[in-house]
């Protein structure tokens, strides 16, 4: 991330964080990332799994409906 900074590295390094249970970090960098302003299923998908995992239902949601809004194929 040092070297290279972009909205899909920054999504990754997120994700990395929801996998390994690191939330509120993934929250930082998910948030970082949704700064870009990237129209991408899988960018909202991530952001609404993390806010679901952190108990915050109504942005989780609105995430999630973004990303089939989207792209309704997106599984």
């Amino acid at each position: 991330y040092q070297s290279y900074k972009s909205v899909g590295v920054t999504d990754t390094l997120a994700w990395c964080g929801y996998r390994k249970g690191n939330l509120v970090e993934a929250r930082r960098l998910i948030q970082r990332a949704m700064k870009w302003g990237t129209p991408d299923a899988q960018l909202l998908y991530h952001a609404g799994m993390i806010h679901a995992r952190l108990g915050e239902t109504s942005k989780a949601k609105r995430f999630l409906y973004q990303a089939l809004s989207l792209n309704p194929q997106f599984h």
